[in-house]
């Protein structure tokens, strides 16, 4: 399969470095960690044309930015206020870094999470629900969101090879002291539960955040190589990465 390569980020970069180790990492994500998990400073549209990985698990960025009713706070992005004033509809300003990850990384199968608001990336074969068990910001009348959509794309066998799964996944959404220094974090079961569930190979996450789904593929045997543009992700995820596998 032939990826779409760069789209508009020239001139072409240098091979990366392991924030983790800084040793250098071959297109398959080795480098000097022995426990098989890459991490990678940099913006994952520099340098994913130049990985080979088997498949995306990512949670993309969509530029939601609004002021809750009081105008006094930004909410986190994912947990939308959803009252009279919110906008209803995402559009390609919101998805676009999305959509230039999905076609770089072009027909290969990927997990990428969503917002109900935005349109589903091409290739969406199914989509899952995530069930946060707790309710997030805003809402209209009685009701309060409590789940995220996310999309299965290009996955091979689609019938059947391996049990039977329902879309709906029930893991209790983080808060408190409980939650990364990040403002989209995943619980590592429910990453656990996706990566479990992927087929054989490589894992790949362009948009790292705290480290989850590397956590969560330390914890299973994966390996996998992680993208995170911010530095400050970087040295969160690289500390998480440094517990033992705590996990079986």
């Amino acid at each position: 399969m032939e990826r779409a390569g760069r789209l508009k980020h020239e001139p072409k970069p240098k091979s990366p470095a392991c924030y983790r180790c800084h040793s250098p990492v071959t297109p398959r994500g080795e480098c000097g960690c022995r426990d098989g998990i890459c991490l990678i400073h940099a913006d994952g549209r520099d340098v994913l044309p130049l990985l080979e990985a088997d498949i995306m698990v990512t949670d993309p960025p969509y530029g939601i930015h609004h002021s809750s009713r009081s105008g006094n706070e930004v909410a986190v992005v994912g947990e939308t206020a959803t009252g009279r004033d919110a906008k209803r509809v995402l559009t390609a300003e919101h998805t676009s870094i999305r959509d230039e990850i999905v076609m770089i990384w072009g027909d290969l199968p990927a997990i990428v999470f969503g917002h109900w608001r935005a349109p589903r990336p091409e290739g969406t074969m199914m989509r899952l629900v995530w069930d946060k068990e707790i309710f997030g910001m805003g809402g209209v009348g009685q009701w309060r969101p409590s789940d995220e959509e996310i999309y299965i794309l290009n996955w091979p066998n689609p019938k059947n090879n391996g049990g039977n799964h329902g879309s709906i996944l029930r893991h209790k959404a983080l808060r408190g002291k409980n939650r990364p220094n990040h403002p989209t974090p995943k619980p590592i079961g429910l990453m656990r539960e996706l990566i479990s569930n992927c087929p054989p190979g490589i894992i790949l996450d362009p948009f790292a955040g705290s480290g989850t789904t590397g956590r969560a593929c330390k914890d299973l045997g994966r390996r996998c190589i992680m993208i995170e543009i911010k530095e400050i992700y970087c040295r969160i995820a690289a500390n998480r990465l440094r517990q033992e596998v705590f996990f079986a």
